[in-house]
């Protein structure tokens, strides 16, 4: 599997939520679809050659200069790439990252990780066998970020560690399983009650 370039690092929200702007079909050969970015999707954000944020998706913001506008564009949208470039520049779609842990030298770390990234820095999509070792997956199940997730106290952010969990169900093991499906199931219990406090 080709790794999926998702686009750039253009800002942080906090230490450990990230803004990257993903390439649009005039940045790259082979822009990503939607389906690449989607709530819960595991991202790695390049540090160095030999060290890696691992991310989720946790949010998408469209950027879009048309929304509210009330006069017509002087130039027509067929001839905006001609006319207008800079018009171009400014439609985009941002997406969050919250930061899970590292992958380096060292393996996988699932706690804060103590490096930034920088403006520029390279987001792409993991594979099913990255995610899978992110976690220790098949021989064991590490999910020491988990906390920080559901520490966070949003509806959005217990949504996005159901999503964490079923993607991790479906690499893992039977034996892991059934810890992953009574993890869910009290995620989802919360869920419910969330509304109410």
């Amino acid at each position: 599997m080709v790794a999926v370039r998702l686009g750039k690092i253009v800002a942080a929200q906090a230490h450990y939520l990230y803004i990257c702007q993903v390439f649009r079909r005039h940045e790259v050969a082979d822009p990503p679809v939607a389906e690449d970015y989607a709530f819960g999707n595991f991202v790695a954000v390049s540090l160095r050659p030999d060290l890696e944020i691992v991310g989720v998706v946790s949010d998408t913001a469209l950027r879009n200069p048309e929304y509210g506008r009330l006069g017509p564009r002087l130039s027509p949208g067929s001839q905006l790439e001609i006319l207008s470039p800079d018009y171009l520049d400014e439609v985009s779609t941002e997406i969050s990252i919250f930061a899970l842990g590292t992958t380096g030298p060292s393996g996988p770390n699932h706690r804060m990780p103590r490096l930034a990234p920088q403006v520029g820095d390279d987001v792409r999509v993991m594979s099913d066998q990255e995610v899978a070792a992110f976690h220790g997956l098949p021989e064991g199940l590490n999910l020491g970020y988990l906390g920080r997730i559901v520490g966070e106290r949003r509806p959005v952010y217990l949504e996005l560690a159901m999503a964490i969990l079923e993607r991790l169900m479906s690499l893992a093991g039977p034996e892991h399983r059934a810890m992953l499906a009574v993890q869910l199931d009290d995620l989802r219990w919360k869920l419910t009650l969330e509304p109410t406090r």
